[in-house]
């Protein structure tokens, strides 16, 4: 039949229109929370971490998470000797919290960066994302 458009391609370009959509508006929602904890930051974790900042790039799809470390972080060696542990442990918490649904669900990469809190020099950077698990 002239002009009739077969009803798989008419499903597939429903269902692009819908993800479009979906993401963009998940990109402006996730840059508008990154704003509003930015309000409440610094954060102190506790005795040897703070949260400082985050970021929401939406060309990239990534939520980024700027830490500054103390005491007994505050050193290249031991952030290196334990890389493995802490990348497994984020990871951990990643999955488990429910804050962070919205970001595996939409496909995001999650970036969290540690700083030293004596020389602000760059420790560590951890990256995840829920269609890569090696995103190390």
């Amino acid at each position: 039949m002239k002009g009739h458009i077969p009803v798989s391609l008419f499903m597939l370009f429903v269902l692009l229109v819908i993800a479009g959509c979906g993401s963009g508006f998940s990109t402006d929602k996730f840059a508008l929370r990154a704003e509003r904890e930015n309000k409440t930051f610094p954060q102190r974790l506790n005795d040897s971490i703070t949260v400082d900042s985050t970021t929401f790039d939406k060309e990239n799809n990534t939520v980024s998470y700027y830490y500054s470390v103390t005491r007994g972080l505050d050193d290249p060696s031991i952030i290196a000797a334990e890389y493995v542990n802490i990348w497994n442990g984020l990871n951990r918490a990643i999955q488990n919290a429910v804050e962070m649904k919205d970001y595996l669900v939409a496909g995001c990469t999650i970036r969290y960066i540690y700083y030293s809190g004596s020389t602000r020099e760059r420790l560590a950077e951890f990256k995840f994302n829920p269609f890569n698990d090696d995103a190390r």
